[in-house]
């Protein structure tokens, strides 16, 4: 069941057993800006269907696109998605290293579009995501990386109330340094 947000998208649960959903998820894994800003390599149909299914320990969010503001063969299509994972003590090391003051239970938010998605979408469907993860996590803290020279989603991590806390590796294979973002509640 979606949930709808006032603006330009819904949530949902990543059906793993529908095809289009799948096809979705395959489609923004192998595209070249996702990839450009994330590992860099495409996992196996495999891989993604592991990635998709309830039997881990993070939270994944489909967006889903809302009549009146995408066409019509878009609604309720997966616009793209988004992922709370607890932040690995790796991690956590990488921070501390970069004096950088990460509160307890914190959760790292990822995301990424299906690449004809409609401006919007994602900024609103993290907005929605947090919304509804925090109803369930109360005490726990949120933290986003970015590459800097990924403007677009450092504009989108920003209308989502998160400030700028530093520069820090992802982990210890990083090369660069990506900026650090926690959430704050207003």
């Amino acid at each position: 069941m979606a949930v709808n947000f006032p603006y330009h998208c819904s949530i949902r649960k990543i059906l793993s057993n529908n095809p289009i959903d799948f096809d979705r998820i395959r489609i923004i894994d192998r595209d070249p800006h996702v990839l450009c800003w994330m590992a860099g390599i495409p996992i196996s149909d495999e891989e993604l269907l592991d990635f998709i299914t309830d039997k881990h320990d993070y939270f994944i969010y489909g967006i889903s696109g809302l009549k009146g503001y995408v066409d019509q063969t878009e609604v309720d299509q997966l616009q793209g998605w988004i992922t709370f994972r607890s932040v690995a003590s790796e991690q956590l090391k990488m921070l501390s290293l970069a004096h950088l003051s990460i509160p307890e239970n914190v959760w790292e938010i990822s995301y990424a579009k299906y690449p004809p998605a409609k401006p919007g979408q994602i900024s609103d469907g993290i907005g929605l995501a947090i919304t509804e993860f925090l109803t369930y996590h109360q005490s726990s803290s949120i933290i986003a990386f970015t590459d800097p020279k990924n403007i677009a989603s450092e504009i989108v991590i920003q209308k989502n109330n998160f400030i700028n806390i530093g520069l820090a590796h992802y982990d210890s294979d990083s090369l660069t340094l990506d900026h650090v973002w926690i959430f704050k509640l207003l």
